[in-house]
């Protein structure tokens, strides 16, 4: 209930701080060298279809409360390096919205917490679609993406963030969604990851931790609801790695016939009773664990 509860509160009070206009509009028309959005309170807004230099960022975002707004536009790298919209980590409340961004090593990098990434297209990049690190707070909605080289969205040490209403997370290459720390005191919390479709991912549709049982940081109180997984993602649709037994909900998620080749649901707490995880209400054929329902 306290995930739910704190899931709407946090979506009204993120839909509400982006309703404020902002006060100018900029155009962008060149990222070749990187444009710097860096005027805290301004609209920037691509005009046409923009090419990174080779290893280069397109766009930086450094002043806080900015909306970049793509206007349909493509943002595209020269096959790896750079990333697409790197967003700094004072750079707080920034808007990203209704274009494409493909062909870098990291379509869009969020440094900065209250980011919002909505309507996107992201595409064919290198590693990541998506990458929230260290942030609190940041939404990842409304999106396509598809077919980047690991990740279709990465949380790293990320508390508090959203990624939901996506209608593709999609055939990248290892996982679609990937909640995880790196072993720093700020480890991942609170997240949520709800109503999105999830298909055709190389390792697992969602997965919390880091793969591994020798670690012994926590990722806790996770939400991962409501998520349709029709089709075959690698060996899992959903995991809860060792360590991350301590309040998670996987809720509620529909997943197609032989999702995950090994199981569709897997909790590797190694626990009959999976610790203090949740598994209620999910639609599956195969898990590893009997507490799972």
């Amino acid at each position: 209930m306290r995930h739910r509860i704190a899931f709407i509160i946090r979506a009204v009070a993120v839909a509400a701080a982006f309703a404020v206009s902002t006060s100018a509009s900029v155009s962008i028309t060149s990222c070749n060298p990187t444009f710097t959005a860096s005027t805290s309170g301004t609209t920037y807004i691509v005009t046409a279809p923009l090419t990174a230099a080779s290893g280069a960022n397109c766009i930086d975002v450094t002043g806080r409360g900015i909306t970049i707004q793509l206007n349909g536009m493509t943002l595209t790298g020269k096959g790896s390096g750079g990333i697409g919209i790197a967003i700094s980590a004072k750079a707080v409340g920034t808007y990203v919205e209704s274009g494409t961004v493909q062909k870098f090593a990291i379509g869009i990098q969020d440094l900065a917490d209250s980011a919002r990434i909505e309507s996107v297209e992201l595409t064919a990049n290198t590693t990541d679609g998506v990458e929230l690190s260290g942030v609190d707070g940041s939404i990842v909605a409304g999106s396509n993406i598809t077919g980047n080289g690991q990740n279709g969205v990465e949380l790293v040490n990320a508390r508090n963030c959203l990624v939901q209403h996506n209608p593709q997370i999609s055939m990248n290459g290892q996982l679609g969604v990937w909640i995880h720390d790196t072993a720093t005191p700020k480890l991942p919390s609170d997240n949520v990851v709800a109503v999105n479709e999830l298909n055709g991912n190389g390792t697992a549709g969602v997965e919390v931790g880091n793969g591994n049982c020798f670690s012994t940081s926590d990722s806790e109180g996770n939400l991962i609801a409501g998520n349709g997984l029709p089709l075959q993602n690698g060996n899992y649709g959903i995991i809860l790695d060792c360590h991350t037994g301590t309040g998670s909900e996987v809720l509620g998620n529909v997943l197609g016939p032989g999702v995950g080749s090994i199981d569709d649901l897997f909790d590797a707490t190694y626990d009959p009773s999976c610790d203090s995880n949740t598994w209620v209400g999910n639609t599956f054929t195969k898990a590893n664990q009997t507490c799972i329902h």
